[in-house]
């Protein structure tokens, strides 16, 4: 018995030796193939539902996307059209008041140049006025003294002295004429000065030459008078004119009097009435 038990244990103790394996039973159990079928399809259902759902959720998901980038797409445009129309219409206004402000400065250089020229215009017309009047207004202070002289001689002339008086007479007429046109031209066109002193000067000049011829016949005349034809044409021209007033014709009463009085009475006349117009055109 005791050696029994040695071998087995000398057994249990070799490498080589092979355990002794426990019984088992192993059962299988089979399913039916029936319910591997059932299972199978099952299966594929879940799998075909899972991906149309997923198919679903991407087609909804998509669509969301494309609406809200379409919703901001469009608020962009909008916003962008908006930030167009605004900055156009800033531009605009901006080109609005340039422009207004361009023609303001325009119009007010225009305006400053008309007004230096209109200014430089009249101080020359005036200049000129001035200028004209005293080469016009001169020689008739000189041609009305040298008749006042005359008339205060009480004794005859001697023939050379009248000769030489006649000629120096005439040559103030022929200055007195030249300087009447040019004053003229000058005061062309001022409102009613023109005529006024075209027809006040040429009764002047009447009356010049007609002094000068009648010293030349008769060398014993003391106090001149003109021709009474003369005379009854300046009357009569002097009542047709309406360009003088009452008082002014008054003033001219002296028309039908001596030849002194006929020349002091136009160049004061003339003098008055050029004085007017240099004042009118310093005050425009």
């Amino acid at each position: 018995m005791a050696e029994q038990e040695g071998k087995q244990a000398l057994m249990i103790q070799l490498p080589w030796t092979v355990p002794q394996q426990p019984n088992v039973q192993t059962i299988v159990l089979q399913q039916p193939a029936k319910t591997q079928m059932e299972l199978n399809a099952s299966t594929d259902k879940t799998a075909i539902s899972s991906f149309a759902l997923s198919v679903i959720i991407a087609l909804i998901l998509g669509g969301f996307a494309t609406w809200l980038a379409y919703w901001y797409g469009r608020k962009s445009f909008k916003l962008t059209e908006m930030s167009f129309k605004i900055v156009s219409e800033d531009i605009k206004q901006a080109a609005e008041t340039n422009r207004q402000t361009t023609m303001v400065i325009i119009q007010s250089q225009a305006e400053i140049s008309k007004l230096e020229f209109s200014f430089k215009e009249k101080t020359e017309l005036r200049n000129r006025i001035i200028e004209r009047s005293g080469e016009f207004l001169g020689p008739q202070s000189k041609f009305i003294i040298e008749i006042y002289k005359y008339g205060q001689h009480d004794k005859p002339i001697s023939t050379d002295h009248l000769q030489r008086l006649c000629n120096d007479l005439n040559e103030l007429n022929r200055e007195i004429l030249s300087q009447y046109h040019m004053l003229l031209l000058t005061v062309d066109d001022l409102d009613k000065t023109y005529e006024r002193v075209k027809f006040v000067g040429n009764i002047f000049l009447q009356v010049a030459w007609d002094s000068v011829r009648q010293i030349k016949e008769d060398i014993k005349i003391s106090n001149l008078y003109p021709n009474n034809d003369i005379a009854e044409k300046i009357g009569r021209n002097l009542k047709e004119k309406s360009i003088f007033t009452k008082d002014e014709l008054e003033k001219l009463k002296y028309f039908n009097g001596s030849t002194y009085q006929i020349l002091t009475t136009t160049n004061s006349f003339l003098q008055n009435e050029l004085r007017n117009l240099i004042k009118r055109i310093k005050a425009a």
